[in-house]
């Protein structure tokens, strides 16, 4: 046997001893991601600007799908900027620093310049200091719920809020604050999930190759997500209105859930909130042509397949042209595909986190400056305790 010259033997890579192949190495940093279209109004309109076979939609379709579009971002705007901002706010915040009337005599502090309206109530000798049955104060009947007025109402959701909880065993907290803390982190929840239906939409962007769904029976349907300037500039066009309506929507639905005051209504708004957000769905559903949905359907069922990289001989990386490759795919890095949900925990705990510095302040006032005020032992004294007639809190 000849002894082997010194170029048969392959050099080895100190970094790689192993001597992996550079497809392998390829398929250990990068990983396919295959996108699917919504099935909302937003992919319904993706899927008629992108077609260009005979299966596309008359002019008329396409400006009908377009419609639909606006029709939903009009609506979401009008929950976001004005349906929304008129219940998310604090209340009682304008109530705690009312200006004295000039020439007023209530006060004994002449130079009194505000006022604190609960407070007030309580000390004033024709509301909470006013005597009434059984010689106790309309404070007394209030605050121990037996009175049956508007201000005892007001008081038995306040005294609800305010009671004492504590959170994993360990954070005192009161139930309203508690309550607010979970709604909210289910909301942030929610906007996660909606920006990473928005993060594939945009995906979009970077479609690797055509579509050819010619078996589907739906005549000549082919698709062009590469060059189509229609389709790239609508999708484009319509991400960065979702982004900023998207993030409009859950900071003022983090207002709307923080300044909460009574426990009953946090699962309502948290429904009511959740609905603006599922608004493209709802529309797709309800008035999308049939033609729209079998198209949206078509591409998904067509993408649902496994996708597949390989190495051409000049280094680039390409689909593999065999059955089975999805035609729909971006390259994502495997550390990205494996813990991006890391980054989504991270910006949900954001969220979760502006929630709860908006709240913790509106949940001091409430205990504080509002309930304490009007039902303490001692009126004005917020450390008196509630306590014997004033059923509530514990000293």
């Amino acid at each position: 046997m000849e002894p082997r010259d010194e170029e048969d033997y392959e050099e080895v890579d100190p970094a790689d001893p192993m001597n992996t192949s550079i497809s392998e190495k390829l398929t250990q940093e990068w990983e396919p991601h295959v996108l699917v279209l919504e099935e909302n109004v937003f992919g319904g309109f993706a899927a008629l600007t992108a077609n260009q076979g005979k299966c596309q939609l008359p002019s008329l379709g396409l400006w009908c799908s377009l419609l639909l579009v606006l029709l939903t971002l009009y609506a979401q705007v009008m929950f976001t900027q004005y349906m929304i901002p008129l219940v998310a706010q604090n209340e009682y915040e304008e109530k705690m620093k009312i200006p004295v009337s000039s020439g007023s005599t209530e006060f004994e502090n002449a130079s009194q310049k505000d006022y604190n309206l609960f407070k007030w109530w309580r000390n004033a000798t024709k509301r909470g200091q006013k005597i009434e049955f059984s010689n106790k104060t309309q404070a007394e009947w209030v605050c121990t719920g037996e009175s049956f007025s508007y201000e005892e109402d007001q008081m038995d959701k306040l005294a609800k809020y305010v009671q004492p909880a504590v959170i994993l065993f360990v954070i005192e907290t009161s139930k309203g604050e508690m309550f607010a803390i979970l709604a909210i982190a289910i909301w942030a929840a929610t906007i996660v999930a909606n920006f990473r239906k928005l993060f594939s939409y945009l995906g979009l962007l970077t479609a690797s190759q055509d579509l050819d769904l010619s078996t589907y029976r739906l005549g000549a349907c082919v698709w062009d997500f590469r060059r189509n300037p229609l389709f790239k500039g609508s999708v484009l066009m319509l991400a960065i209105a979702r982004i900023v309506l998207y993030s409009l929507l859950g900071y003022q639905g983090v207002l709307f859930l923080a300044y909460v005051d009574n426990l009953s209504d946090f699962i309502l708004n948290s429904v009511a909130l959740a609905f603006v957000y599922d608004l493209p769905e709802l529309m797709f559903q309800a008035f999308a042509s049939t033609h729209e949905k079998t198209l949206v359907a078509a591409v998904n069922d067509e993408n649902s397949n496994k996708v597949s990289l390989a190495m051409d001989v000049d280094g680039t990386i390409a689909i593999e042209d065999v059955p089975g490759a999805a035609p729909l795919w971006v390259g994502m890095p495997v550390y990205a595909h494996q813990f991006n949900g890391v980054f989504f925990m991270a910006m949900g705990a954001g969220i979760l986190s502006l929630g709860i510095y908006h709240l913790a302040p509106y949940a001091k006032m409430l205990d504080e400056d509002v309930y304490r005020q009007m039902c303490t032992k001692t009126p004005g004294d917020i450390s008196a305790g509630i306590a014997g007639t004033f059923a509530g809190l514990a000293d």
